[in-house]
């Protein structure tokens, strides 16, 4: 099932295996910061040619970065480290007690 806070978590999971940050990264795509930013945020979902952009920078299937939906083995390995990486990060939040 498709979610843009779920879309937008998978897309900050990926940057994060690069050097670039969140003002960086928009620009070895070729988008608008902003429009990357919402992206990100699980604001706003992208267009088809910039979907396929990312996709490609990253070598996911759109089909991955849209519902999480593993096609190959690359994309299976990248759910588990993003599954991994959640968890930690909820369990940071609620040492911090900010999350339950």
């Amino acid at each position: 099932m498709f979610s843009q806070k779920a879309f937008g978590a998978r897309l900050e999971f990926l940057r994060s295996k690069t050097k670039f940050n969140l003002f960086q990264m928009p620009n070895e795509i070729g988008v608008e910061s902003n429009g990357y930013l919402q992206y990100e945020m699980g604001v706003r979902i992208p267009h088809e040619d910039v979907l396929n952009a990312i996709c490609d920078y990253y070598n996911v299937s759109a089909e991955w970065l849209l519902v999480g939906i593993a096609l190959n083995d690359n994309e299976r390995l990248l759910t588990e480290e993003f599954e991994k990486d959640k968890a930690e990060r909820a369990e940071s939040l609620r040492k911090l007690g900010i999350y339950d």
